[in-house]
């Protein structure tokens, strides 16, 4: 991962990169704000807001990078990065801010301090 220059992590660019690529069946026209319709090919069409980062289809929504839709509503607007859109769970310096801290060791079980308390007991079945 130290090797990795992007500020999303692999797994999902390449996911976005996908998304990216599919994007050309999709029309975009601009409903007001930052809201959009999308025309995905044939009659299926879909509303996409960028400030509240939703899609009617819900995979951005659940996913937490742009579907199809998404990003051709971002292609519209011209000036803005796919990869801003993308929730911060998925950038890099998230991902080293979870492995920062470190793992001490710790000794074998005949090595702990005998304690006068007696053993846990698993808690009493009851159907």
């Amino acid at each position: 991962m130290l090797k990795w220059n992007r500020p999303i992590c692999p797994r999902i660019f390449k996911k976005v990169e996908g998304n990216k690529a599919k994007v050309g069946v999709c029309v975009a026209m601009w409903s007001g704000g930052g809201k959009f319709q999308v025309s995905a090919g044939g009659h299926a069409q879909y509303i996409v807001d960028l400030e509240v980062r939703s899609c009617s289809c819900r995979a951005w929504d659940l996913q937490g990078w742009p579907c199809v839709h998404a990003i051709a509503a971002i292609n519209y607007t011209g000036g803005l990065d796919v990869m801003e859109f993308v929730d911060d769970c998925y950038l890099t310096t998230t991902y080293f801010k979870t492995y920062v801290n470190l793992i001490l060791h710790m000794n074998r079980m005949d090595m702990w301090d005998k304690s006068d308390f007696p053993p846990c007991l698993p808690l009493a079945y009851s159907k």
